[in-house]
């Protein structure tokens, strides 16, 4: 079983509220939106047209005076009422009396109204072939809206009271974003304002000029909302850049730095705010230049130069509200330009009432906090009397017995670092090593063959240490020796051969000189050989090393060291030292500090004392005097430069004795006042980093 369709006038009326139903629910949302007025008064006068098919319809928008303004009209260009004139005089008030009663009105064709909306030949008509349906927005119980639409005549006297109906909800919808976005703009304001009151309380906290001038830049672009905010200031007839917002230094060496000094100071040459590019076709010629020079740098869309003037004297602002006038500390009448504000933005340029509001608060507080800061840095010694200032409330009720306790205390310090003498002392480090000590070197290059002693081992004077093979001199002694026997056989059979021969009177007489030639030939070979044999001798004898003291081997593990090793000559092999004798400190000491001990070296007879404590016992404090200071300076690791000296012990002190213990000492070097014991060191530095 299936239900009978329904009739055709019956689904027309259900698909037309359908159809208004979805209208409110779009302006609904619409509403809620943060769309622009303009453009929220479009689409609703576009959707309301759509949805009661109407010929076209405008908004009417409530001013300052009190008088309607026609904000916004689709379709009505032809309309008689929308151009200006009488017919729009009498078309306002009939918008303004349907805004002053608060009720939405239809108006027929050719009809008109008297005030109570009785339909009779008043004032208030409707001169079109239109019906007219008008319906006003309320915000706080007062229009600041009406809404027309022009809809062709109704045939049904109930389609006129549906068109009101629509209307007034429509109309409804717009008061709730008007009251939206009121609501959005006091909040806005109100934080805009507390940004302000923020502004204005870190821009006057302070009497430094360039402090002053960075929270001008800074906290003014972004109370502003500006891409950037600079300041510049006058000195003589140049105006320079002390701050810009979002760097910490300004380079006035930068080419965009030096085109807006000169934009800056062409804008302050006529006195007058530069506003780009609201003024961009009005301006003189050397601004124009500067401009063009300054935005092809720069690429900047809006640049807004405002002059920052002298503030007035009290004087002329109390004789201004005497008068009448109203009271500034900025007057456009007068006062002479103390620099300028520079504020840019690479957007494409909005207008903003608020924005120009800010704009005009910021530079009134920014000229006399930067006039202020600049005449106290120009008292002579402004800081000093400042820190007196401050210090002023120390001196007041319970705060003066804390600050004489205080001065006191202080002035007790000075006088013990100043009186009080203390023993001075310049610390040093080094090695405790025997008095007698030797290091081994090769004396000529080998291969180590043999090592006959060990880490430790009592050597004597004299005795071998090692044993070193040089596989060429072996072959040089070989050859020569093979020589030697040669030559001493070959001289043998000379001899034989002159004395077993013939007399020599029946010799022949060239023989004869000839074998005595070549005998003194071969007498002279083996001379050579043997002075060759004598030096490969003293060769070999230099492969034997000995011990150039007695004493003990204090070179760590000889064979792994050693062994088999090639090494060349004047290279150092072994350390031998006489362990049983006296010893002695090797310290370094900073060069900067060696001064003191040789004052105090030429100041006693007995030699400068130190105090030192081994590493391997820090207990046990042990004295030596200082013998040697090296006469030059050495740099030595990465310490610095430092200067060796030797100071004697006395060993008897010192039960456990180690070559090379690491000693930390400190060298007495009088009495001197406590603040110059304790801080030298950083007088030192001053005097060679800052009086140098």
């Amino acid at each position: 079983m299936t239900a009978d369709p329904l009739p055709t006038e019956v689904a027309a009326t259900l698909s037309t509220w359908q159809h208004l139903d979805d209208l409110v629910d779009e302006i609904a949302v619409l509403a809620q939106s943060d769309a622009s007025p303009r453009e929220f008064w479009s689409r609703l006068l576009d959707r309301t047209i759509h949805a009661l098919a109407a010929v076209g319809g405008a908004v009417w928008m409530r001013r300052g005076d009190g008088s309607f303004d026609l904000e916004c009209q689709q379709r009505l260009d032809a309309a008689p009422w929308i151009a200006a004139g009488a017919q729009r005089r009498r078309h306002g008030q009939l918008i303004a009396h349907v805004a002053n009663s608060g009720l939405a009105l239809s108006l027929p064709p050719h009809s008109s109204a008297n005030a109570s909306g009785a339909m009779n030949s008043g004032d208030l008509d409707n001169a079109s072939e239109f019906l007219l349906l008008l319906a006003p927005s309320k915000a706080e119980h007062d229009s600041f809206a009406v809404i027309e639409i022009c809809q062709r005549p109704a045939e049904l006297p109930t389609a006129a009271a549906g068109y009101l109906r629509l209307m007034s909800v429509v109309g409804e919808l717009a008061a709730d974003y008007q009251q939206r976005r009121q609501l959005k703009e006091f909040r806005d304001r109100a934080q805009s304002w507390r940004r302000y009151e923020n502004f204005t309380q870190a821009v006057h906290s302070g009497l430094d000029l360039k402090a002053a001038a960075y929270t001008v830049a800074n906290d003014g672009r972004a109370l502003i909302g500006s891409d950037r905010v600079s300041v510049t200031w006058k000195h003589g007839r140049s105006a320079r850049v002390i701050a810009t917002s979002g760097v910490d230094t300004v380079d006035r060496r930068a080419a965009s730095v030096k085109l807006l000094e000169r934009l800056t100071q062409a804008v302050l040459a006529i006195d007058e705010p530069l506003w780009y590019p609201d003024a961009s076709g009005l301006l003189p010629p050397q601004i124009e230049q500067a401009l063009d020079a300054y935005l092809d740098e720069s690429h900047a869309r809006r640049v807004t130069i405002i002059p920052l003037r002298q503030p007035r004297s009290a004087e002329d602002l109390r004789a201004e509200a005497a008068q009448g006038a109203e009271a500034s500390p900025l007057s456009a009448t007068a006062q002479s330009s103390v620099g300028a504000l520079i504020i840019e933005d690479f957007t494409p340029p909005t207008t903003d009432a608020q924005r120009e509001q800010l704009i005009s608060a910021i530079t009134s507080h920014a000229a006399i906090a930067l006039v202020n800061a600049d005449n106290f840095q120009s008292v002579p010694l402004a800081r000093v009397w400042r820190t007196l200032g401050l210090a002023r409330g120390l001196t007041r009720g319970r705060g003066l017995l804390k600050t004489l306790l205080i001065s006191g205390a202080i002035a007790a310090a000075v006088l013990a670092l100043v009186f009080v003498r203390v023993d001075f002392t310049v610390e040093g480090r080094g090695e405790l090593l025997p008095e007698l000590r030797r290091d081994v070197f090769s004396p000529t290059d080998g291969v180590i063959e043999k090592i006959l002693v060990s880490h430790g081992d009592p050597v004597t004077a004299g005795q071998t240490l090692l044993v070193l093979r040089r596989p060429q001199l072996d072959f040089e002694i070989t050859r020569v020796t093979g020589e030697m026997q040669t030559a001493r056989k070959r001289l043998d059979g000379l001899q034989a051969t002159r004395l077993g021969g013939t007399n020599a009177a029946t010799e022949n007489r060239e023989q004869f000189h000839q074998r005595s030639a070549e005998e003194e030939e071969v007498k002279e070979l083996l001379k050579s050989l043997d002075k060759q044999m004598t030096l490969l001798n003293q060769q070999a004898e230099e492969l034997t090393i000995r011990s150039p003291i007695a004493g003990q081997v204090l070179t760590w593990d000889v064979s792994q060291l050693l062994e088999s090793r090639p090494v060349e000559r004047g290279q150092g092999l072994l350390r031998v030292a006489d362990t049983a004798g006296p010893w002695e400190l090797q310290l370094r000491v900073p060069d900067d500090n060696i001064g003191f001990i040789l004052e105090q070296r030429n100041a006693t007879t007995d030699g400068v004392e130190i105090s030192f404590l081994l590493a391997t016992d820090p207990d046990q404090t042990h004295v030596a005097r200082i013998r040697d200071v090296a006469l030059n300076t050495d740099t030595i690791d990465e310490t610095g430069p430092q200067v060796l000296l030797t100071a004697t012990l006395d060993r008897a002190d010192i039960p456990r004795l180690r070559p090379g213990a690491d000693v930390i000492a400190k060298a007495h070097c009088g009495r001197r006042s406590l603040g110059f014991v304790l801080l030298h060191d950083i007088y030192n530095s001053l005097q060679t980093r800052l009086f140098f």
